[in-house]
């Protein structure tokens, strides 16, 4: 298994990275993707990838921090994209949810680094929260550019994945759907074609389900994320596995994909 999504370099507060990806290795998550926010984590993550034969790097511009970009953000982004031929963009999105970071900001933000995506030919990793029409409006316009992405920690109607789907978006999933009372979540996992469908933790973010509510999320996660997916489904857990699998090594150009 691989995990689409995560941020190791925050998870250190509570877990090294090495220790991160040991329990990741002995539940046969193999490989994990390193997600960055801004220029403040960049050059952590690059370190990280040096490091660690199992993680492979994506670099970003988070909505959060857009704020916070230097003058000479994009040119440090393109350099740590030349740096790591295989790097993707992300995490990089639009957040309705942020009333301090306008949404004209946010958009402009989001629209160079899709520019820096197709320039470079690589995957973006998106995340958005009540801005889902937005950002149709936006990928439907760099349809033209053969973009290619995912939508983490999904958190839209299952309504809406056929259209991503049509414009050649993976969806995935993190700890929320292990959660009972997330139905939305739990609709759409099931709604998914597979061969759109992946797995992430987020980790540090989206725990599991559990009593007493842990902490944070690791990459070891994905094993009980794909399990729960496999019972959501009324398939295999093998099955859910492979394509995750499969399809994060395509979207990412990884050996196997």
């Amino acid at each position: 298994m691989i995990d689409a999504h995560c941020h190791l370099q925050d998870l250190k507060q509570y877990l090294p990275p090495t220790q991160a990806l040991a329990h990741a290795a002995n539940v046969d998550v193999t490989h994990a993707v390193c997600c960055g926010e801004g220029e403040h984590d960049w050059q952590e993550i690059a370190d990280l990838a040096n490091q660690q034969n199992s993680l492979y790097p994506s670099f970003g511009l988070h909505p959060w921090f857009v704020m916070q970009r230097s003058s000479s953000w994009e040119k440090t982004l393109e350099k740590k994209l030349l740096q790591f031929p295989h790097a993707g963009v992300g995490e990089i999105g639009l957040d309705n949810q942020m009333p301090n970071i306008p949404m004209h900001i946010q958009k402009e933000v989001f629209c160079e680094q899709l520019n820096l995506a197709i320039a470079y030919k690589r995957p973006v990793s998106i995340h958005c929260r009540q801005a889902f029409g937005p950002l149709l409006d936006i990928i439907e316009k760099y349809t033209q550019g053969n973009l290619q992405g995912l939508i983490h920690a999904w958190s839209g109607s299952p309504q809406l994945i056929p259209r991503f789907e049509r414009l050649g978006f993976y969806i995935s999933f993190g700890g929320s759907i292990t959660h009972p009372t997330h139905s939305r979540a739990r609709q759409s996992a099931q709604a998914v074609s597979l061969n759109h469908l992946l797995i992430e933790s987020d980790a540090p973010a989206l725990p599991l389900y559990g009593t007493p509510q842990p902490l944070f999320s690791e990459p070891a996660n994905v094993k009980h994320i794909c399990q729960e997916i496999a019972l959501l489904r009324n398939t295999s857990f093998e099955e859910i596995a492979d394509a995750t699998t499969r399809n994060c090594k395509k979207l990412f150009g990884l050996a196997g994909g």
